[in-house]
């Protein structure tokens, strides 16, 4: 009876424990919106809630045409200049590598000799536990906690760690999206920007032909850069004042599997599953306003892809909205935990 009473007592003493680093671990994410501040307020906090020694988050880095590796974002208590705690760390790199590639905690209880050190006040030791937990969401590793400590992990403090690494997995694609969003919207600004420029510019300048020319061939050369990243980063659409579509890029037809000539002069609105999201935008860019959003457009078929999209109005060289533009790009959309 004692021994049960015992037992029950435990039990709960663990719930309370793993459900109060809950709530604490939802504050930290809610409350950082920016990737290296998140990380950092993560891993202390992590460590210091498991009473661990050491801790280093490391985050997979996606750069066009070269290879997905992982960058260390934060690190509590960990001398970063160790060899073994390099900048870069490709898929299979030493134990980090193969939690990522193999998207499954390690849990080492024989460290060996030299792996890592825990500098204390006795000096230098050999951890007795390393815990290294991907973190994961929807089946895609964002990232990987790797932790060190003196004490052998309890198998409900490892379950808590593997919790909170979802959790951390999901604000971190959060983050990259909303980042990812801030930068398509300031990509259509500096083009729309760019453009209003360019033509208020070659009017200023109409008396002065030579001078003008040489201008406008600057001033183009650098929108049609602008313009060909974007031709060849995002789909785009280009619509008349009423929302018929113009034109649509290479990348847009593509996606969406239609022919120019099957959409140009319907209304934008025949992509949009929501409604409510293409008329938001539409009221947005009627005002003169640029206006950013997520939603799920409509190819043919049942096609239906994620995206963020950014509407920007272009004006003309006598500073009247002529057209609008409309940047698209597809993403993974993660559901926040």
């Amino acid at each position: 009876m004692k021994d049960n009473l015992a037992k029950v007592a435990e039990e709960e003493s663990i719930r309370t424990w793993t459900n109060e680093g809950l709530v604490l671990f939802s504050d930290i994410l809610k409350n950082n919106n920016e990737l290296k501040g998140l990380s950092e307020k993560v891993i202390s906090g992590l460590v210091k809630y498991i009473k661990g020694n050491q801790g280093a988050l490391f985050i997979v880095e996606e750069e066009e045409k070269k290879e997905t590796y992982l960058s260390l974002s934060a690190c509590y208590a960990w001398d970063i200049d160790k060899s073994y705690l390099k900048q870069k760390l490709y898929a299979g790199d030493g134990l980090v590598g193969q939690t990522w590639q193999e998207q499954a905690t390690i849990c080492l209880t024989d460290v060996p000799e030299g792996y890592i050190r825990i500098t204390s006040g006795l000096g230098e030791s050999n951890p007795n536990c390393i815990l290294i937990v991907p973190l994961k969401s929807n089946d895609k590793v964002y990232g990987v906690v790797e932790l060190a400590s003196f004490k052998v992990f309890e198998p409900y403090e490892i379950s808590f760690v593997e919790k909170i690494a979802e959790n951390i997995a999901t604000s971190v694609a959060n983050v990259r999206n909303s980042e990812r969003n801030q930068k398509l919207l300031e990509d259509s600004r500096q083009y729309a920007q760019q453009m209003q420029s360019q033509e208020e510019e070659m009017l200023q300048n109409m008396e002065a032909l030579q001078g003008a020319k040489e201008f406008m061939e600057t001033s183009q050369k650098e929108a049609q850069e602008i313009n060909q990243l974007l031709q060849h980063a995002y789909m785009i659409v280009e619509t008349d004042l009423k929302f018929a579509m113009i034109t649509l890029n290479d990348i847009a037809l593509k996606t969406l599997d239609f022919s120019q000539s099957e959409l140009k002069g319907l209304g934008i609105d025949y992509l949009f599953t929501d409604i409510e999201k293409i008329n938001m935008a539409k009221e947005s860019l009627s005002k003169n306003e640029n206006w950013v959003g997520t939603a799920v457009l409509k190819g043919k078929g049942d096609k239906k892809i994620n995206a963020n999209i950014a509407c920007t109005p272009i004006s003309q060289a006598n500073g009247e909205v002529g057209r609008c533009l409309f940047i698209i790009d597809e993403i993974q959309i993660s559901k926040l935990v």
